[in-house]
C-alpha cells in the first residue's frame, strides 16, 4: 500500500489557498467536509474524495445513540432553563462533529496508508453560534496524535466577547402583548390587534445571538414601529461584568476513546456568550416585574428567545407558544431521540397556550406531558391555498446543517443532499417538470455555485409562499416546509433513499395521498407522475379545516382577556 497525503477542508477559500501554496500537489487527495467545498471540488474537477465513501451507513444511528448517553440530562449552568438547553445542544452538535471526523479518518486509515494530512490550520472563534468558527486542526490533532499534520497557515482569531449588565429605559405600561421577534408571519396576529392592544417587541443592538436576525431592530424601524403602536424594548449595555458563571465540562467517549478534552476545547470561549444572554435574562426579569406583559408570544423555545419567555413566565405572564418548526410523533428509538432534540428548540413545555397547527403536531403532543391549553389550527405556517391547475413545478426543500452544527438521522448530510441534486439534475424524467430548489437560509451564499453545477435546476433563496403557490408537489426529507406545503393544499413526498428517517406516517392509512414515503428512485418518479395526474383528498387527515383568519381571530379573543 503506497503512502498518500490528504487535504481536509471546509471552504472554497481554503481550497484556493491550498492550490496556490507551496504544499500543493495534484496527487494530494482533497476531502471536503462542507457542501461549499464539495461543490467547488466538483466544479473545478480537482482530485477529491467524496466523504460518502468514508462514512459508514450506520454512522448516524450509532452516533445518535451514543450521544444520548451524555446529553439526555441537561446540566444546570444558569437559572434559565432555556439557556441551559441551548448550551446542551451546543455540546451535542460538537460531539456529532467530532464523531464525524473520527469516523472519516478511521475509515481513511483502512483504505489508505496516510503519509500526511494537510489543514488550513485556522483557529477562529467569533461566538458560540457563528458559522465562521474553525477548530478542525485542534480536533484532528487531539483525536489522532500519531498522524502527521501540516498547517498551511497560522490564522488565530479569538474575539474577546465581553459580558455586560443591561438596563431598559423603555417606558411601557403593564398588560401589553410581547413578541420575542417580528418574524415567521407574526404579522398575521399583529394586524388584528394593532391599535387595540399595547404591543411590544424585544430588540437588541448587539449581534451576539443566533436568533437576533429576527429581533434586531434599527433605530429608524423602532421609531416607525412606535408610530403605529408597537413599542421596541431595547436592552442597553450598562457596565462590563468580570465575574462569570463557569460552564460545566462534559465527560464523553467515542467507543473507548476519551474525547472529553476535545469536546470542551471551546468551553471557556462560549462562556461569555451564554453569560451575556443570562445578563439579558436578569435584566428582562427585573423589567417585567414592573412592566408585566399580559401575554408573551414566541416561535422559539431555547437560547435568548426562550430566556425571554423564562423571564416573562417568572413574572406570571401567560406564554403563547407558536412553533415555527415541525413537530411529529416518533416511531423507533432513533426517531424518538431526534424528535426530542428538535422539539427542545421550538416546544416550550411550560407555556400556557400551545398552538397546534396540524394534526401531525397534535399526535406529537399526545406523547408529551403538556398541561397547558391546546389551540388547534394554523396561525403562521403555509401559504394561500394552491389550486394546482396547469402547474408543472416541483419544489424540493430540505433543511441543511453545517459541519459545526450537525444533527443526525433526521437531517441529510451535505453529501447526501448533493447526491440528490445530481440525481434531479441528470435524470431526463425531471426535464418534464420545472424543478425548483428552495434553498435553506444556511446555504443562501452557495446559490451561484449550485447554479453553475446544476444547470437543469432552478435555485431560489426566498419567496417560499410564492414557490408553494406555483407548485403541484413538494419533495422533502425533514423540514418545516412539509407542513407549509400540506397547509397550502400541496401533496408531499418524503424522499428517504437512505431508509433512515420517516417524518410522519398515518395511523389510518399506509400511504396518505397527500403525504407519501418513498425510498427508491423509480418509485419516486412513479409517484410524481401519479400525483400530477390526480387530485389528493386526504388533507383533512393531517390539517384542521378552519382558515388561518378564523384561527388568528380565536387567538386574538384570548389575547384581549
Amino acid at each position: 500500500m503506497s503512502k498518500d497525503s490528504f487535504f481536509i477542508t471546509q471552504s472554497r477559500e481554503e481550497i484556493d489557498f491550498f492550490l496556490n501554496s507551496k504544499s500543493f500537489s495534484k496527487i494530494i487527495n482533497i476531502i471536503p467536509i462542507e457542501l461549499e467545498a464539495l461543490i467547488y471540488c466538483d466544479i473545478c474537477k480537482l482530485n477529491f474524495i467524496n466523504p460518502k465513501f468514508l462514512i459508514s451507513d450506520n454512522f448516524q444511528k450509532s452516533t445518535l445513540i451514543q450521544s444520548e448517553k451524555y446529553f439526555s440530562k441537561i446540566n444546570k449552568n444558569f437559572d434559565s432553563e432555556s439557556i441551559n438547553k441551548e448550551v446542551n445542544q451546543y455540546f451535542r452538535f460538537r460531539f456529532n462533529s467530532i464523531s464525524f471526523i473520527n469516523e472519516l479518518i478511521n475509515n481513511l486509515k483502512k483504505k489508505y496508508k496516510i503519509h500526511k494530512i494537510y489543514l488550513s490550520g485556522d483557529n477562529i472563534f467569533f461566538n458560540a453560534r457563528d458559522k465562521r468558527n474553525r477548530f478542525l486542526y485542534s480536533i484532528i490533532k487531539n483525536l489522532f496524535k500519531n498522524i502527521r499534520l501540516e498547517k498551511l497557515r497560522n490564522i488565530n482569531i479569538k474575539k474577546n466577547n465581553k459580558i455586560y449588565s443591561y438596563t431598559i429605559n423603555s417606558k411601557i405600561k403593564s398588560n401589553f402583548i410581547l413578541f420575542t421577534n417580528l418574524g415567521y408571519n407574526f404579522k398575521r396576529i399583529i394586524k388584528q390587534i394593532l391599535f387595540r392592544e399595547n404591543i411590544a417587541v424585544i430588540s437588541n443592538k448587539s449581534n451576539k445571538v443566533i436568533y437576533e436576525n429576527l429581533s434586531k431592530i434599527s433605530l429608524i424601524k423602532a421609531k416607525l414601529l412606535n408610530l403605529i403602536g408597537i413599542k421596541s424594548i431595547e436592552l442597553d449595555e450598562k457596565k462590563i461584568i468580570f465575574k462569570k458563571k463557569k460552564i460545566k465540562k462534559i465527560r464523553a467517549f467515542i467507543g473507548k476513546k476519551n474525547i472529553t478534552k476535545i469536546l470542551n476545547l471551546e468551553s471557556n470561549l462560549i462562556e461569555p456568550y451564554y453569560n451575556d444572554i443570562f445578563e439579558k435574562y436578569k435584566c428582562l426579569k427585573k423589567f417585567f416585574k414592573y412592566s408585566k406583559p399580559k401575554f408573551s408570544i414566541s416561535n422559539v423555545a431555547v437560547g435568548y428567545m426562550g430566556a425571554i419567555l423564562d423571564a416573562a413566565r417568572e413574572n406570571k405572564s401567560k406564554i403563547v407558544n407558536i412553533p415555527h418548526g415541525t413537530l411529529a410523533p416518533h416511531y423507533n428509538k432513533y426517531d424518538k431521540i431526534f424528535k426530542k432534540i428538535i422539539s427542545e428548540a421550538i416546544f416550550y413545555k411550560k407555556s400556557d397556550y400551545f398552538i397546534c397547527q396540524t394534526k401531525i403536531a397534535n399526535e406529537f403532543l399526545e406523547t408529551e406531558k403538556f398541561i397547558g391549553k391546546i389551540l388547534k389550527g394554523n396561525i403562521i405556517l403555509g401559504a394561500e391555498k394552491n389550486n394546482r391547475k396547469s402547474v408543472k413545478q416541483i419544489l424540493y426543500a430540505v433543511t441543511n446543517k453545517s459541519f459545526h452544527n450537525q444533527q443526525l438521522v433526521g437531517f441529510e448530510n451535505f453529501y447526501e443532499y448533493y447526491e440528490n441534486l445530481n440525481f434531479f439534475n441528470k435524470d431526463n424524467f425531471f426535464r418534464n417538470y420545472r424543478f425548483k430548489i428552495q434553498l435553506h437560509p444556511s446555504i443562501y451564499h452557495l446559490k451561484n455555485l449550485l447554479e453553475k453545477k446544476f444547470k437543469n435546476l432552478i435555485f431560489e433563496k426566498s419567496n417560499l409562499e410564492k414557490n408553494l403557490s406555483e407548485s403541484f408537489l413538494v419533495i422533502s426529507f425533514s423540514s418545516t416546509v412539509i407542513e407549509d406545503a400540506i397547509l397550502s393544499n400541496l401533496p408531499v413526498i418524503l424522499y428517504d433513499r437512505h431508509n433512515r428517517y420517516r417524518h410522519y406516517k398515518s395511523k389510518k392509512f399506509e400511504n396518505l395521498d397527500i403525504l407519501h414515503y418513498v425510498v427508491q428512485k423509480n418509485i419516486l418518479k412513479k409517484k410524481i407522475h401519479e400525483i400530477y395526474s390526480s387530485s389528493p383528498k386526504n388533507y383533512s387527515e393531517v390539517v384542521y379545516d378552519e382558515p388561518v383568519k378564523k384561527n388568528v381571530s380565536s387567538l386574538v379573543e384570548i389575547l384581549k382577556n
